[in-house]
């Protein structure tokens, strides 16, 4: 525990500068969201990130099918996240169904926060890193 306190001493002053370094106050930061669709049919896949009440980023990413003499088709959003932190709820799901909910703050210590969204046969598998 004495470390984790020595880094965030450390780490504070420097929050604005360096990469990794949160202040107290702020929360975590969803940098990347890479999605793979391992089915045999095309999907549509809502992606929809937000502080709680107002939404900060929403889309719909459209895959094709998984097939064998193809790389598994994939995407990521990254350009188009929010910079600013505070968006630390992750709402995604199949088009027409009822969304998952990830809450980042239990995930994700860092200004780049990354998530892989695997869909396979009905379901979303989400993976967290937390790592820059």
């Amino acid at each position: 525990m004495e470390r984790r306190a020595l880094l965030t001493s450390l780490c504070f002053p420097l929050f604005v500068s360096v990469s990794g370094c949160l202040a107290r106050e702020q929360s975590p930061r969803l940098s990347r969201v890479a999605v793979a669709n391992f089915t045999a049919e095309p999907v549509r896949l809502e992606v929809r990130l937000t502080d709680g009440s107002e939404t900060a980023y929403e889309d719909a990413v459209s895959l094709d099918a998984n097939t064998e003499d193809r790389v598994v088709p994939s995407t990521v959003i990254e350009d188009e996240l929010p910079e600013d932190h505070g968006a630390s709820v992750l709402e995604y799901g199949l088009a027409g169904s009822p969304l998952e909910t990830l809450e980042l703050s239990d995930y994700v210590e860092s200004d780049c926060g990354k998530v892989n969204l695997n869909v396979r046969e009905e379901t979303v598998e989400a993976f967290v890193s937390s790592g820059c």
